[in-house]
């Protein structure tokens, strides 16, 4: 296959950086010429779709904040929104398709590799534009990953992002400073307990972090005040609890639904997997909201949310052993299956609960399975029978299983 520069802006111009199969294989194609030595610097910053064609013959060597800006431009924040809150954590940096992927949302491998170059230390960058566009949300939710790789990029983008953060003028920039420091406080205090570097931080954490950059990015969110005086206290997060979690779910003041619906939604999309359980089952969250679902104090929609967040959580295999196991969740169902009454509510109701009894058995089957260790069937039928007979018998029941043995 001959690898020339001249194609790489057709390439480009096909491509829309997203994880849809055929930009992934876009994407591999752009690598594999790299590896073979085709000059991709030349078109640094790489735009997609119809502004690769029309840039293709600008001689752009050298970056400028125009080039910046071509490049945000073509963000969509919604898009890159949802990115960041379903941010793929099984995908590896190396240039493969990966199936069974959500094909709207950007892929974070080029985007981040995108960033890594966009801010280059003699570059300027506008950094409120970056931060509105949804591109530092995007960076934290990286430290998600399960790749060691693009953490790794995901902390140097960071701190990329950081150096001309502090150089930057802007009225919310010591707010977003803090925000970037308290993180590295909180990474480095378990850094200092764990002797590895790329530190990976939890879904749930990812999630919230995310979110609050998106939150600090819009005055007109109803969280803003609240998550804004939350970053000004906090010297450092908790990456290894739920933040917030008390004083959101438990508000007494006049706009405590709007906290408590906001934390549960947290919880209810930040289950992803067995360590996310963990800093949950920490706080004993699953044991509060079992409790409230019960109070006068819950209202139908949060009862539908706390139902919610179980049943998010019954998905993790290991999670919901435990939560059949330890937590007594089979009996808190069965007691509001035999005791409701018949309105249209509890109907609805009912039907959450027999989702999540059915999630419960697939999940505990799954983390059943995963733990039964591979044994030979007629050494497992041999013990079996020591069990239960006699060694007169068990010879005689042996000599059957080799009969039908065909």
């Amino acid at each position: 296959m001959i690898c020339k520069t001249s194609h790489i802006p057709l390439y480009l111009s096909a491509y829309h950086a997203t994880l849809d199969k055929l930009d992934q294989l876009v994407y591999q194609l752009l690598c594999h010429y790299e590896t073979k030595g085709a000059y991709l610097q030349h078109y640094r910053p790489l735009v997609w779709g119809d502004a690769a064609l029309i840039y293709s013959n600008t001689q752009r060597n050298l970056l400028t904040q125009d080039s910046v800006q071509e490049v945000l431009t073509l963000l969509d924040p919604n898009t890159m929104k949802k990115t960041a809150e379903k941010f793929p954590v099984d995908l590896r940096l190396e240039p493969y398709v990966h199936e069974g992927l959500e094909s709207s949302l950007y892929d974070p491998r080029f985007l981040l590799q995108s960033f890594y170059h966009l801010l280059s230390p003699d570059q300027l960058v506008p950094c409120q534009g970056f931060i509105e566009n949804g591109c530092l949300s995007l960076m934290f939710s990286s430290l998600t990953s399960a790749d060691e790789d693009i953490r790794a990029l995901g902390y140097e983008t960071l701190s990329r992002f950081y150096l001309h953060l502090e150089g930057a003028r802007f009225y919310e920039k010591p707010l977003w400073l803090n925000l970037i420091d308290s993180l590295q406080h909180s990474l480095s205090t378990i850094g200092s307990r764990k002797e590895s570097t790329n530190l990976r931080i939890t879904s749930l954490i990812g999630l919230f972090i995310s979110r609050a950059a998106n939150i600090m990015s819009d005055s007109q969110e109803e969280m803003y005040k609240i998550v804004h005086n939350f970053l000004l206290v906090k010297p450092s997060l908790d990456i290894q609890q739920v933040p917030e979690f008390y004083i959101l779910f438990g508000s007494s003041l006049p706009d405590y639904k709007m906290r408590r619906n906001w934390i549960l939604h947290l919880l209810r999309d930040g289950f992803r997997e067995h360590n996310d359980y963990i800093i949950s089952s920490k706080r004993k969250i699953f044991r509060i909201l079992m409790t409230f679902y019960d109070s006068p104090l819950c209202d139908d929609l949060s009862k539908v949310e706390v139902l919610e967040v179980l049943h998010a959580a019954s998905k993790i295999p290991s999670a919901a052993s435990d939560l059949v196991k330890n937590r007594g969740i089979l009996t808190w169902i069965e007691s509001y299956v035999f005791h409701s009454g018949k309105s249209s509510f509890v109907r609805a109701q009912l039907q959450h609960l027999t989702k999540l009894t059915v999630q419960l058995w697939k999940s505990v089957q799954i983390d059943f399975t995963s733990k039964q260790p591979l044994v030979d069937t007629k050494d497992a039928e041999a013990e079996l029978l020591q069990k239960s007979f006699s060694q007169s018998e068990i010879h005689k029941t042996q000599s059957k299983l080799k009969f039908l043995d065909f």
